[in-house]
């Protein structure tokens, strides 16, 4: 038993994170319902280059102002330069300064993560519409995580990789584990 008293501060930020994560995910899926009906998927094959732009210059008000200021000097003349994210870190995990291509790189992460958001959300709704629920079948979870697992080993760097570690012994029973639950794996190309 705990001696600790929730405070009502504590509570009411607890209250406040569950009402902005109910309307983020409201919100995304008014984001992809709008997506389907102009038929667009978050691709150069769907949008033109001036809507990619308008796209990408409305995520970047989401950051911080002085990400924004780095982001419009551009590459050259940002020269280095750190913004600090939200929560004031000015470092990645990984130690990597929060730059230009910091920032530059997590407005395209985030356009390629609306579209594989898109691409859930279709299937989902998949199959609502042909009578099953939004979980995932036990063979369409099979089917999609052994492909990546299958595509991960193809593209692994070999000499990356324990010495006792059979690629193709992995990959065989892959293909075995594939063929018993009744798909088949697909090599994506590069």
């Amino acid at each position: 038993m705990s001696n600790i008293v929730l405070t009502s501060d504590f509570i009411g930020s607890i209250k406040a994170h569950g009402a902005a994560t109910t309307k983020a995910t409201r919100s995304c899926k008014a984001i992809y319902q709008q997506a389907i009906d102009l038929g667009i998927d978050f691709t150069k094959e769907t949008m033109s280059p001036e809507q990619l732009t308008e796209l990408k210059s409305t995520i970047v008000l989401r950051f911080p102002a002085d990400a924004q200021k780095i982001l419009k000097l551009g590459a050259a003349k940002a020269d280095g330069r750190i913004a600090a994210d939200h929560d004031g870190s000015r470092f990645n995990s990984q130690g990597k300064a929060k730059n230009w291509n910091y920032w530059s790189n997590r407005i395209t992460r985030i356009i390629k993560d609306y579209k594989t958001g898109l691409e859930k959300f279709q299937r989902k709704e998949a199959r609502i519409a042909s009578g099953g629920n939004q979980t995932r079948t036990l063979p369409e979870r099979l089917n999609e995580e052994l492909n990546a697992l299958y595509n991960a080993v193809i593209g692994a760097d070999t000499d990356k990789l324990p010495d006792n570690f059979e690629v193709d012994t992995v990959l065989q029973n892959f293909q075995a584990l594939a063929k018993s639950a009744g798909f088949t794996l697909v090599r994506k190309a590069k």
